[in-house]
């Protein structure tokens, strides 16, 4: 049968047990890194562009080459190390072509395909256009005879920018495996890409009640 002592001394660990939780309540929700639901509070995406960059330059990339998930994968712990948990980061990886993809070997392995990248990428949806056709008959070996030509880059800059080369690419749209020729095909390729892609990531955490961090 239990004393007045022994329950006094219940209620007391009770009334600690629930006064140390109320105080590690309350510090959470003044800690800067958590809001009031104890949910962690998003870097500023300045702060988050600026890791990314960082990473980039590292690997002494221009914000338009062609990057590829070796080149990405590596970048998803430095921003759990900001403070980011990219939810989806399985999902963008996959959107980011391959390093042993064929046609991003012929712009990756030589100093002429890597030079020829590094053209394409300045175009609107130029690495779109080299990915649809590398999908179609030939466009592996077609590929190739570009890259081997010094000014072989040019034919996708008159893709992307000329209205004849957006006519070629309806017509192309209606060979076999060219259909939506002129489209984007919503994959990743370069660091401007995936800072957008990125961007769609945060912005929807943030409308989803996610707080931001103030100052640094």
């Amino acid at each position: 049968m239990n004393g007045p002592r022994t329950v006094t001394t219940r209620l007391a660990l009770l009334w600690a047990g629930l006064s140390a939780l109320a105080a590690g309540s309350a510090a959470l929700a003044t800690d800067p890194g958590f809001d009031a639901q104890g949910r962690s509070k998003l870097p500023k995406f300045g702060d988050i562009a600026a890791v990314i960059e960082g990473h980039f330059e590292e690997l002494d990339m221009d914000p338009r080459d062609l990057v590829t998930r070796s080149d990405v994968q590596p970048l998803f712990p430095k921003l759990k190390a900001a403070g980011w948990q990219v939810p989806d980061a399985d999902k963008i990886v996959e959107l980011v072509p391959d390093d042993g993809e064929p046609w991003v070997l012929e712009l990756t392995s030589t100093k002429a395909g890597q030079k020829f990248a590094r053209e394409v990428g300045r175009l609107p949806a130029g690495f779109d256009k080299v990915d649809r056709m590398c999908r179609m008959p030939h466009g592996l070996t077609q590929l190739a005879g570009l890259i081997n030509n010094p000014a072989g880059w040019k034919f996708f800059a008159y893709l992307s920018v000329s209205p004849g080369g957006h006519n070629l690419g309806e017509m192309v749209s209606r060979a076999p495996k060219g259909r939506n020729f002129n489209s984007r095909t919503g994959r990743i390729y370069t660091q401007e890409e995936l800072l957008a892609r990125l961007r769609e990531t945060y912005d929807e955490q943030v409308a989803a009640g996610l707080s931001v961090r103030r100052g640094r």
